[in-house]
């Protein structure tokens, strides 16, 4: 089977590429004519458009945020050296609370 010439594949990828830019102006502009419907059904009544927007759009608000008690008690002190592409960039020390945690203390 031969491959079509250059000069054959040209003008259907310029018609697919102008069919598509048709069908996205078109698209975006029934949007654009939706929102001007809808500024125009609620003129003098923004507050109420934006009450139903965030109804429809704002996320809840996160659950009860739980906040831990500051740690306290005594125990062992551990730490962990960190790297990145060889060149030591800090340590982590951590303090294990022997008296809450004891295996892990161990």
């Amino acid at each position: 089977m031969r491959r079509p010439r250059p000069r054959v594949l040209l003008p259907l990828l310029s018609t697919i590429a102008n069919d598509s830019l048709t069908s996205t102006r078109s698209t975006t502009q029934k949007k654009l004519d939706t929102v001007d419907k809808r500024l125009e059904e609620y003129a003098g009544r923004e507050e109420k458009m934006f009450e139903l927007l965030r109804a429809k759009y704002e996320q809840p608000a996160p659950a009860q945020v739980v906040t831990l008690p500051d740690p306290d008690g005594e125990g062992p002190c551990c730490f962990l050296d960190i790297s990145i592409g060889g060149k030591p960039v800090g340590r982590l020390e951590f303090l294990l609370f022997e008296s809450k945690v004891p295996r892990t203390a161990k």
